[in-house]
């Protein structure tokens, strides 16, 4: 039987992951759009309905 050890990241490690991810995206998309408002927009758009998303894969049963 193979020992697996799961490691998981603190909290202050998620959420500076996060806040550089969405900037990495807003850069990117921004390169490609070259508009920086609507850049802006669809990061926060994706940031505030990600929890909702979360949420509701949740209550999924699926695949568990």
């Amino acid at each position: 039987m193979i020992n697996v050890i799961k490691q998981f990241d603190g909290n202050k490690r998620l959420i500076v992951k996060g806040i550089t991810w969405e900037l990495f995206g807003l850069l990117i998309l921004f390169l490609m759009s070259n508009n920086f408002e609507f850049s802006l927009l669809y990061i926060l758009l994706r940031i505030f309905t990600y929890p909702i998303f979360h949420k509701l894969w949740k209550n999924i049963k699926w695949g568990k």
